[in-house]
This record gives structure tokens, C-alpha cells and sequence, in this order.
């Protein structure tokens, strides 16, 4: 049991958006196409967006290796849907994921219920609520 990269794709793609021109994310981080950070520098000059399948895949494999990091050991006993929740919240969060200490001790307890509480608990979910709440029943709890 790997990971369903084509629903995991597209449940990013539907929470992110996609815009052709920089803009300035729910942090003040100049973001543009799928998500994808860039520095004021950056936005200056020439963002072509041919790049931004590129940049989209760079940064889905970066999530990848961040949850799978941030997991350890758990990884191989959470389902597919879990890891793809664990993905989708390092695309989003990056190395912000490893803060959710709490909610990594509950997936090391396998505590469902837990995992779920530990993300509404959060600065993350008061400024996504929709989109933690799909993941929090991608996790498999309503």
C-alpha cells in the first residue's frame, strides 16, 4: 500500500487553487500557481508559468519526504488515505508538521479519535477549517 498519487494530486489541486500571477497567501507569503512559494525577488522578475507543473510536482515530492520524515516509523502501519493527509499537510505546513507533536504521539498510539482532536486543535485549522476538516475525514473520522 503505497500512495493514490492521482486522488492525493487533486485534493491539493481542489484546496490550493491555482493562480497564473503571484499573490499573497493567508500568511503574506507570495505564493503562485499550485501553492508555490516564491520570494519578493522572485515575483519582480519573470515567473513563466510553464514552471508551475514543474514546480507543483517539485513541491509534492518535497511534502512527500517531509510526512514520511515526520511519521518515521509509523509510516509503513498508516493506511493510504492517512499518508496522504500526512502529504497534503506537509505541502501546506512544510516543516511546520514536526510542531504537531501531539498528534504524532497519538498516531504512534494509533488513536484516531486523538489525531483528529490534535488537528482542530490548532492555529492551522482556525485558518483552513475546510479544507482540515476533509482531511480530518480523509484520516477516517467525521
Amino acid at each position: 500500500m503505497d500512495i493514490n498519487y492521482e486522488r492525493l494530486l487533486k485534493s491539493i489541486k481542489d484546496h490550493e487553487g491555482y493562480r497564473l500571477e503571484p499573490y499573497k497567501d493567508s500568511e503574506g507569503l507570495w505564493t503562485v500557481g499550485t501553492g508555490h512559494l516564491i520570494d519578493e525577488e522572485f515575483k519582480r522578475t519573470f515567473c513563466n508559468p510553464d514552471n508551475h507543473a514543474r514546480w507543483f510536482d517539485e513541491d509534492v515530492m518535497n511534502a512527500t519526504l517531509i510526512a514520511k520524515s515526520y511519521a518515521d516509523d509509523m509510516w509503513p502501519r498508516l493506511t493510504e488515505a492517512q499518508r496522504e493527509v500526512l502529504i497534503e499537510m506537509g505541502f501546506q505546513l512544510g516543516n511546520r508538521i514536526f510542531k504537531f507533536r501531539n498528534m504524532l504521539s497519538a498516531i504512534i498510539d494509533e488513536d484516531p479519535v486523538r489525531v483528529c482532536a490534535e488537528m482542530r486543535d490548532s492555529l492551522w485549522y482556525r485558518q483552513t477549517t475546510n479544507r482540515v476538516e476533509d482531511l480530518i475525514k480523509k484520516w477516517g473520522m467525521d
